[in-house]
């Protein structure tokens, strides 16, 4: 997500066959999403539209513990190595 769109987490979607969706546009508050939402569903009744709150992923919360186990296992390793390279 870019850090613009992050700015903008409220997202309108028009719902698309075959479980696609279409961007309709982004707002910085709910209130103006819902207002632009009845906007959209005057001017084209039979279309689908829902409205989202999408929040910028954070790359620290979702590293895996797994990998930091072995991250410490592989320093570890490096260590025990070391130490029997100097000796």
């Amino acid at each position: 997500m870019s850090y613009q769109d992050s700015l903008r987490p409220w997202v309108i979607y028009q719902l698309l066959p075959n479980c696609q969706r279409l961007t309709v546009d982004r707002f910085r508050r709910r209130s103006e999403a819902d207002n632009y939402l009845r906007v959209l569903k005057r001017l084209q009744p039979h279309a689908e539209y829902t409205i989202a709150f999408e929040m910028e992923e954070d790359l620290e919360t979702d590293q895996n513990p797994s990998d930091e186990l072995s991250l410490e296992a592989k320093l570890e390793q490096n260590g025990n190595n070391s130490q029997m390279k100097i000796h």
